[in-house]
């Protein structure tokens, strides 16, 4: 990602979108925001956030927006059917 709180923002939209907070199972070294090879941010978990993840069926979504420092970051949580 282009910055440290872009990567920040990403995590703490996801963890908000899931109603949980920072607390298990999840750890914010397990979820990362990536960039596909089309640009477009993306979500990639490990750990026992992609077990809880997948476990509920969720597909998530992410937009990013940055700027001098500081970011701004959206998260949508779809379930799979």
């Amino acid at each position: 990602m282009a910055s440290a709180a872009a990567d920040f923002a990403a995590k703490e939209a996801f963890l908000k979108a899931a109603g949980t907070g920072l607390r298990e199972p999840f750890s914010l070294c397990e979820i990362e925001a990536v960039r596909l090879p089309g640009g477009a941010p993306a979500y990639h978990f490990s750990g026992r956030s992609a077990q809880w993840v997948e476990a509920h069926r969720l597909r998530a979504h992410l937009s990013l927006s940055h700027e001098d420092g500081m970011a701004m970051a959206y998260c949508i949580l779809e379930t799979e059917t």
